[in-house]
């Protein structure tokens, strides 16, 4: 992607030529396996924790981590030529000893890491295939969003790039996504897919080759001009013709592109099954037309903050800034859908003045001023403006601007210390106006004594209602149903 220049990818590592020793050789594989393994491991054990805890009521697939393989080292190349032509696509799935390599990699030592991979797929690929289509490109470039984030949606690089598609601010703002405090669209699965698609599409325009493309998304159409004058090659250059002069981690890009599109096609040839997995919750969004806070969702319609969050990514600190000049929508669970329709007006309302200051332009202010929570950052090795402030939350504008002197520098130092006015509405908690202290106590005695309960297989409302030592007329007027309603395995309702 163009401005990645350093960007160490989430998925796969620089691809490096081979070392050579009078001994022996030390193979690009062992090398890139090396780094792989210590720098993808950690992001895809942040990412499986967040996604494994009561997956399905969040909206994603349930995952567990059950395969077996056989190995790929004693199949003939002739099997991988066969099936990489076999998988219909106009991008060229070439085949070498470099693309073996990411294919054994797959299947011999990272097959865990597939086996999710597969899991995550279920979720994601369906929503990428469709806008893929609709703009005009391949589908198998579903594929480099595993190359990218893992299928991470908040996935951040070490050079501030984001999301699924992992857009550096730049290029991001270049194709329609807005990046603020409050709202990082590199983050929307189908904003962010909607401008890599549209991304991919013209860098093809520029070389009519699809792999040419791909390794320009990965290092810029700069560095791929650079090689294609470089090789000095006679006629229409490729990339397998420019290879030797393309930056290492491209190299290895394109190579690790085909290997993850054979094995997503291939992947029960080598017996490796998809990890168990639940179909995801029914989803439908709605417009949103005032600020709102997911606290405020939450304690109105009873739905977890966490599946809110994970559902809508792209919103950093838990709020949708709904006045603006700007559209923002929400998505749900299709079971909360009707019930935001019916109680949209309780939801803005409720503990307002707790979430959201007015100012007098009119507009709100969650995180200005003495309501702002104060830390203080220590720069460590490898860390840059840019990701300090997605760390807290903020723009690289106001982290400069809290610390001019020392944005004065070419360079952060390591050591040095920052201030940070940490991105959250929910510090003006602390400062309400007395004259309100008791309306809100009372409001957050109410919301403190409400229960919910999470349906289960084989639940009825009966069952329920004698449990917490209830009426079944009482759970129908709690959560505004009637007798007629069939309850949904994971659905939440109120019962208290």
């Amino acid at each position: 992607m163009s401005l990645k220049k350093n960007l160490l990818p989430l998925f796969f590592i620089l691809f490096v030529f081979c070392f050579t020793t009078v001994q022996g050789q030390v193979k690009d594989e062992e090398y890139i396996f090396g780094y792989y393994e210590k720098n993808y491991d950690s992001l895809l054990s942040q990412m499986m924790n967040t996604k494994r805890i009561n997956a399905r009521q969040k909206g994603q697939v349930q995952i567990s981590s059950t395969y077996y393989t056989t190995s790929a080292e004693n199949i003939p190349d002739s099997v991988f030529i066969k099936r990489l032509k076999t998988i219909p696509t106009i991008i060229p799935l070439t085949y070498n000893a470099k693309v073996r390599g990411f294919i054994e990699m797959y299947i011999n030592r990272y097959k865990r890491t597939t086996n999710m991979m597969l899991a995550l797929s279920e979720y994601y690929f369906p929503i990428f295939e469709k806008i893929l289509d609709e703009v005009g490109v391949p589908d198998e470039l579903k594929n480099l969003a595993i190359i990218e984030s893992a299928l991470n949606p908040v996935a951040v690089s070490r050079a501030g790039a984001c999301g699924l598609w992992q857009f550096m601010y730049g290029t991001g703002k270049v194709y329609g996504l807005e990046i603020n405090s409050l709202v990082d669209e590199r983050r929307d699965p189908i904003k962010s897919t909607y401008a890599a698609a549209t991304y991919l599409r013209d860098l093809y325009k520029i070389y009519g080759d699809w792999n040419l493309a791909i390794a320009s998304y990965n290092c810029g159409p700069g560095n791929v001009n650079k090689a294609i004058r470089r090789a000095n090659v006679n006629g229409k250059a490729g990339f397998w013709e420019i290879y030797n002069y393309l930056p290492a981690e491209t190299r290895g890009y394109v190579p690790a592109f085909i290997a993850a599109t054979y094995i997503m096609n291939y992947y029960k040839a080598h017996g490796i099954s998809t990890a168990s997995v639940e179909p995801p919750v029914v989803t439908d969004t709605v417009g949103i037309i005032d600020n709102i806070h997911f606290d405020q969702l939450s304690n109105v319609l009873g739905i977890e903050i966490e599946q809110l969050r994970v559902l809508n990514p792209q919103y950093k600190s838990d709020v949708i800034p709904g006045k603006g000049n700007n559209s923002y929508y929400l998505k749900l669970p299709q079971i909360y859908i009707s019930k935001f329709i019916t109680f949209e007006d309780s939801v803005y309302k409720y503990n307002r003045d707790n979430y959201f200051r007015p100012t007098e332009t009119g507009s709100f202010a969650s995180t200005s001023g003495k309501n702002l929570e104060i830390a203080y950052h220590t720069v460590k090795k490898g860390e840059n403006w840019a990701r300090i402030a997605t760390k807290y939350g903020v723009s690289v504008s106001e982290l400069k601007g809290w610390n001019k002197k020392k944005a004065k520098s070419k360079n952060l130092a390591v050591g040095t210390r920052l201030i940070v006015y940490k991105n959250n509405p929910l510090a003006v908690k602390t400062t309400t106006k007395a004259s309100n202290d008791g309306d809100n106590k009372a409001a957050t005695t109410a919301a403190s004594q409400k229960v919910y309960h999470t349906v289960r297989k084989g639940d009825t409302f009966s069952e329920i209602a004698d449990k917490y030592n209830t009426t079944t007329k009482n759970l129908y007027n709690l959560n505004n149903l009637n007798k007629n309603y069939v309850l949904k395995i994971g659905q939440k309702i109120r019962v208290k």
